[in-house]
């Protein structure tokens, strides 16, 4: 039985692009011998990147910022089928290549085929990457600094034992970080839940919320919306490196059409949490100990 559970605001410092429409062949940016951008990211899309490679137009201006600063590109992404239409969602951070550490300021892109079937599907993320990656050579500051940031805050963080968890009560609450607007929007749902009371409780014995990104556009005359969920720890606010990302897809523009398409994609990732919390909880401890392990006491940093 679900309940309804209070969402405590914490907005994410964000900047989520609309779709664009999958691009055609173009030939990739000439690197410099002396300046490559460190991508960390999937198997499947790594190869896509090998195969298309970046050809986004601030490669220049980026490519030497991250050398200097000691950064690399993290991309997580999401790829799937939506009715007759192909999508890749990627959500970009830098991260410091000594520590691991990644900054709290992220960029979200999304790709989707035209209403013709896509000849080359595997563009479509590496579409998204070059996307997101253009919005940060355009703006770097703000998202190159946020890596420092994070850095300098997750030192203290470390060097403080973690808290017990709080003890089991009767009422439990589930504290979820997203952005304001989407908040809003969220309660005035009055009829929908999005967390059971187990699940309430196993993840008040593991300090833990549940954190929520989401955007939506119109692409060709038809809106779309996704979600993605996962975990975040309380205490250190570390995210959960596993991530579900549902995406909703409608036939035609309509009023309503951003809520309804929110709503069916959150209901969809609260139902893959639900059903994978086991795995979820335990990325998030492992992030968590990797972290205390590589910044807290003791360690070479």
């Amino acid at each position: 039985m679900r309940k309804s559970k209070k969402l405590l605001l914490a907005a994410i410092a964000a900047l989520a692009l609309p779709a664009t429409a999958a691009a055609q062949d173009q030939p990739a940016v000439t690197a410099p011998d002396d300046c490559q951008i460190v991508i960390e990211t999937a198997a499947e899309t790594d190869a896509a990147l090998q195969a298309h490679g970046l050809n986004f137009s601030g490669y220049h201006t980026l490519c030497p910022l991250l050398r200097d600063a000691g950064l690399g590109v993290a991309a997580d992404g999401a790829a799937g089928l939506v009715e007759d239409r192909r999508y890749a969602l990627t959500e970009v951070r830098l991260f410091d290549l000594a520590t691991r550490t990644r900054g709290w300021f992220e960029v979200t892109s999304t790709s989707m085929s035209p209403d013709t079937p896509e000849d080359n599907p595997e563009r479509l993320p590496v579409d998204a990457i070059n996307t997101a990656l253009q919005a940060i050579a355009e703006q770097p500051d703000a998202v190159i600094a946020s890596v420092g940031e994070e850095d300098a805050r997750l030192l203290i963080v470390a060097a403080t034992p973690a808290p017990p968890p709080p003890a089991p009560g009767p009422d439990c609450s589930v504290t979820f970080r997203t952005s304001d607007a989407f908040v809003e929007l969220v309660n005035s749902w009055t009829d929908i839940s999005l967390a059971t009371d187990a699940l309430c409780q196993r993840l008040a014995a593991a300090n833990a919320g549940i954190v929520l990104t989401e955007a939506t556009g119109v692409l060709t005359d038809r809106p779309y919306g996704w979600v993605k969920i996962g975990l975040f720890d309380l205490v250190t606010l570390l995210d959960s490196p596993m991530r579900s990302t549902t995406m909703s897809l409608l036939p035609a523009i309509e009023p309503g059409a951003s809520e309804q398409v929110l709503r069916s994609a959150l209901l969809a990732g609260v139902d893959v949490l639900e059903r994978d919390q086991d795995a979820f909880l335990a990325s998030l401890a492992g992030e968590v100990a990797a972290m205390r392990a590589a910044l807290g006491p003791g360690s070479a940093n």
